[in-house]
């Protein structure tokens, strides 16, 4: 095997797969038992629009680790081969046996990925009827809600959506699932499954793999540095591999020490400090911290000494299953979450800062930036102008190249929608005119630069929120 070009390679030498020599109806040999194989790369996204396509197309982008391209195809056949074996069952009745509906829902492939999505994210999957002489595009939204009495119930408020807006996380489980699920592939190929999940759902994802591969007589096949996934794994089971030599099986439980040190466990000082403190703070990145911590002390305010800090890229539902699944462990758990608005209404959010389509949670508060990006409160002329060694004219001249006019005081939560809206990432650090590349002031810079006055109410209101939980006795 050989990946080149982010595309993978088998090229056969020796095998013990015969071809059947029987035909199908057009003429085409049947495989017999040579394997369906699907390889799939660490996920990077799904389509915004995805056309119906022909099993051969998608055989296709499948093989070429193409999965999010697919994707919504995988779960549109699952749905479908329900809906025939349902109408199989039922036969001329007008509901199936409850015998039926229970074996149903224990094997068919659409029931388990469903049950899989409610257990794990609260989430179910609606599929629009497509009629492919007039619909162009395949359209799976996804629904919140929770399971009571053994039924899934979707929150009232709760408008569905398309796959496109849900996390990375979600849509890594769900590709890899799908895949899985599919009575089409023999073989599952997975390049870091783990990528984009805490190390309890990677846990919980491939002990639902392994049932699959056991009940569907599938092979799976997974490359992965996650320490939680090798502890968990047995040593027979795990192919240890070294550059220039050949990869060999583990021999005992002891041979895992020498692998899990090479490796090492990046999150194993979070979890201890989590277990001491108890308080959480879920951001997107390390300069995201950094940034607070910076603005922090310009308010003259000391970082609040029992605080974890836990990078999270994700939206809210999955940090909240992030968060529910750490508190299993550690009852007494309070947890913020804060992130930028990005491509979301303004109104999502409300003037406290509090995620308005996020259904409120005992001891989680999810959080949302009134403005685009957390650096959209970078928008000072004065803090700019003093990190830059630039006049203020100079200042407001470059952001009138963005089209935009800062106001005297740009601090107010409903300050005009031009610098809520405004693209900060770009303005400040990205563009080939932003404030880094044409002042060379980094963002931390300016942060560093701006008086007690400058800064936003929104961050005001942002440090009042986490000074009272962590204030909270546990």
């Amino acid at each position: 095997m050989s990946l080149a070009n982010d595309r993978l390679f088998i090229k056969t030498t020796a095998t013990n797969l015969v071809l059947s020599e029987l035909q199908d109806e057009n003429g085409y040999p049947i495989e017999g038992v040579v394997p369906s194989v699907a390889y799939m790369p660490p996920f990077a996204g799904i389509t915004d629009r995805e056309t119906r396509l022909t099993p051969a197309m998608r055989t296709r982008l499948i093989g070429q680790g193409l999965s999010g391209g697919v994707i919504r195809n995988a779960v549109f056949d699952l749905h479908e081969a329900n809906k025939l074996e349902r109408n199989r069952l039922r036969g001329e009745q007008s509901k199936l046996k409850s015998s039926d509906l229970k074996r149903l829902r224990e094997t068919d492939p659409w029931e388990l990925l469903q049950k899989a999505l409610q257990e794990t994210f609260g989430t179910e999957l609606r599929i629009t009827p497509f009629n492919e002489r007039y619909h162009s595009y395949l359209r799976v939204e996804s629904v919140k809600g929770e399971i009571s009495e053994g039924q899934f119930k979707r929150y009232p408020s709760y408008s569905s959506r398309d796959l496109m807006v849900e996390g990375s996380g979600f849509l890594q489980w769900l590709s890899v699932y799908a895949l899985a699920l599919s009575p089409d592939i023999d073989v599952v190929l997975l390049d870091e499954p783990d990528a984009h999940l805490h190390p309890m759902l990677q846990q919980q994802l491939v002990s639902r793999l392994s049932k699959i591969a056991d009940d569907k007589k599938k092979q799976i096949l997974l490359a992965t540095h996650s320490t939680e996934l090798i502890r968990g794994y047995e040593f027979d089971k795990i192919l240890a591999l070294k550059k220039g030599k050949s990869g060999r099986y583990l021999g005992d439980d002891g041979a895992k020490i020498g692998v899990l040190a090479g490796i090492g466990a990046a999150h194993t000082p979070s979890l201890h400090a989590l277990i001491q403190y108890k308080k959480m703070l879920i951001v997107e990145g390390v300069s995201d911290e950094r940034f607070l911590r910076i603005l922090c002390e310009r308010l003259g305010e000391e970082w609040p000494k029992n605080l974890v800090s836990w990078y999270w890229t994700g939206k809210h539902s999955e940090r909240w299953q992030l968060y529910r699944q750490l508190k299993a462990e550690i009852p007494d758990l309070m947890a913020i979450s804060v992130r930028d608005r990005d491509d979301e209404a303004d109104n999502s959010v409300d003037s406290e800062l509090v995620d308005i389509g996020f259904k409120a949670q005992v001891g989680y508060i999810a959080l949302k930036w009134r403005r685009r990006h957390i650096e959209n409160y970078l928008f000072s002329v004065s803090a700019i102008a003093r990190s830059s060694g630039k006049s203020e004219q100079a200042v407001k001249d470059l952001f009138a190249e963005h089209a935009i006019a800062i106001p005297d005081d740009a601090t107010a939560s409903d300050v005009a929608m031009g610098i809520r809206d405004a693209h900060g990432k770009e303005i400040m650090m990205e563009a080939a005119n932003s404030v880094e590349k044409q002042f060379h002031c980094s963002r931390d810079e300016v942060a560093k630069q701006m008086e007690k006055n400058e800064i936003p109410e929104d961050i005001k209101s942002f440090f009042r929120k986490l000074k009272a939980m962590c204030e909270i006795s546990s």
